[in-house]
């Protein structure tokens, strides 16, 4: 018996001003063939040369193996000499080669802790970073920049494992490096992309027909990671689109130049939607006590509806649940914290339309969860500030205030459309033209010098509002008042106020004095 162990580079290669990590896995023993013809490779060393390498050893660099494996063979990661593996062209990967993990292997590998790291050589902007023949396999590998960093190009590709626009340094650090244009294009049919982290766009072109993105239907386990980062597109060509793409992950998704907007069950135009179910929609999304959440919709008949829960921070997707043979759906669970929003998601599963099953729908939603029993509120506070003297007051011409709004969610559900309107600065000032910001914990807020607009606020959550105002010279002596009106969904318009005393001549500035009781002989 064979042991394996880890091995993990110790060297360190600049890019971009990172230092970026080749964690490889070495293995004492040999590895059990594929098949009777097939071979390991074993890259060891970061160079990008086709020619750098030793046939009867079968060892070299990445770009040597790649130009010497045959269907069957394994391309695996040794102890390279340096943090990553930099490329200055695409790497293609023959028909049925795998590249990292073999697919017989259980395990994909992890891209938190990946086999190896690639990147493509700064300015190159390589077009994809690698390229997936026919049946060919990547498991546990990171790739970093690219103008489009994995291009599938033959049917039955497996991407597994992989995480697409970071890579790692030596110490384990993530450095992210996103593609120019897109994580993934699938341009073969029968494609798995799982269990991978995918940071930017995913397309699918009129080849990609049968490939699954994340789940199976009625399964789980091949979710990928990227939630906010990624989004999926669908797009038709003359011939109209893929058929049967499954896409469960909770990645936004869109059809592109395709006729019709989905099928109730399937049909067989060939234009209609790549066999996409209907896109879904949201009636209502309530919750009773805070803690479960309701929703209700519908979709195409007896699909399969994905329910995805969105509180800023994460985005969960619940049990799936399956629409009636009228295309009612109904969903229950566990109500995240936070100000949450709902998408939905449905899937064809209709036996009376074999030849459509496992196509999903476009993106639907978001739906803000309405928490019964419970009021938005929300606390709003003016203040002034003198910039250019004491923070107080009072303040002189030609001073700067700072007029600050600070608005806090104290109720239990969140508010949303929070704005800041009627701003009414005093007469004696001029409003700095680039001092608007917001900043704090809240989403969406948009700043302007007339006020703000499109906020939102989860419970407990704060945001402050500010400009900056410079007084005029040929002010007078008096008040300085800043007003805003603060509205919101469900709250009432609330006027906001700030002061600050403005002294026009120098000898009406207060000055410390001692009062001594008079003494009489």
């Amino acid at each position: 018996m064979s042991i394996c162990t880890p091995a993990h580079t110790i060297g360190r290669a600049a890019r971009r001003g990172a230092l970026l990590l080749v964690a490889a896995a070495l293995c004492c023993g040999a590895a059990a063939p594929a098949h009777a013809s097939s071979s390991i490779w074993t890259v060891d060393r970061p160079t990008d040369s086709a020619a750098d390498g030793d046939i009867g050893t079968r060892h070299g660099s990445l770009r040597f193996a790649l130009a010497h494996a045959a269907s069957g063979d394994l391309v695996q990661f040794g102890e390279v000499g340096a943090d990553a593996i930099s490329i200055a062209s695409p790497l293609i990967v023959p028909p049925g080669v795998a590249v990292g993990v073999a697919r017989a292997e259980p395990s994909c590998g992890d891209y938190q802790t990946p086999l190896a790291n690639i990147q493509d050589v700064p300015l190159f902007s390589v077009n994809p970073l690698i390229q997936l023949g026919a049946g060919a396999t990547l498991r546990g590998v990171n790739l970093g920049g690219g103008d489009i960093a994995v291009r599938i190009a033959g049917a039955g590709a497996e991407v597994c494992g992989a995480g697409i626009g970071f890579v790692h340094d030596g110490d384990g650090a993530l450095i992210v490096l996103p593609p120019k244009h897109a994580a993934l294009v699938i341009d073969g049919a029968g494609a798995l992309v799982r269990r991978s982290f995918i940071d930017g766009a995913v397309s699918v072109t009129p080849n990609g027909s049968d490939s699954r993105i994340g789940d199976p239907i009625g399964g789980s386990g091949d979710s990928n990671d990227g939630i906010r980062d990624a989004s999926v597109t669908v797009d038709a060509g003359a011939g109209g689109a893929a058929q049967r793409v499954t896409i469960r992950d909770p990645f936004p998704r869109a059809l592109h130049g395709i006729a019709g907007g989905g099928v109730a069950g399937g049909d067989d135009v060939a234009t209609h939607a790549n066999n996409w179910a209907l896109t879904p929609t949201i009636d209502g999304a309530h919750s009773l006590d805070g803690v479960t959440v309701q929703v209700t919709g519908s979709a195409s008949p007896l699909s399969l509806v994905d329910i995805y829960l969105d509180n800023q921070v994460t985005i969960a997707r619940g049990a799936p649940v399956v629409a009636d043979a009228g295309g009612a759906f109904s969903y229950s669970g566990p109500l995240p914290a936070g100000l949450v929003t709902v998408y939905a998601a449905s899937t064809l599963n209709d036996p009376a339309h074999p030849n459509r099953v496992g196509s999903s729908s476009a993106w639907a939603g978001p739906l803000p969860v309405i928490v019964s029993g419970a009021e938005p509120l929300l606390a709003s506070l003016g203040g002034v500030t003198n910039l250019s003297g004491p923070a107080e007051g009072p303040a002189r011409p030609g001073d700067v205030l700072r007029f600050t709004v600070t608005m806090t969610n104290v109720g239990t559900v969140g508010v949303m459309n929070i704005a800041g309107a009627s701003l009414q600065p005093p007469a004696v000032v001029t409003v700095l033209s680039t001092s608007a910001k917001v900043q704090g914990q809240g989403s969406g807020f948009i700043a302007s010098v007339s006020g703000f607009s499109n906020g939102t606020l989860a419970p407990g959550k704060a945001e402050t509002y500010q400009i900056d105002a410079q007084i005029s010279q040929s002010a007078k002596s008096g008040m300085a008042v800043f007003s805003l009106e603060v509205s919101g969904s469900g709250i009432v318009t609330t006027p906001v106020v700030g002061r600050m005393r403005i002294v026009a001549d120098p000898a009406q500035l207060l000055t410390r004095r001692i009062w001594l009781a008079r003494l009489s002989r």
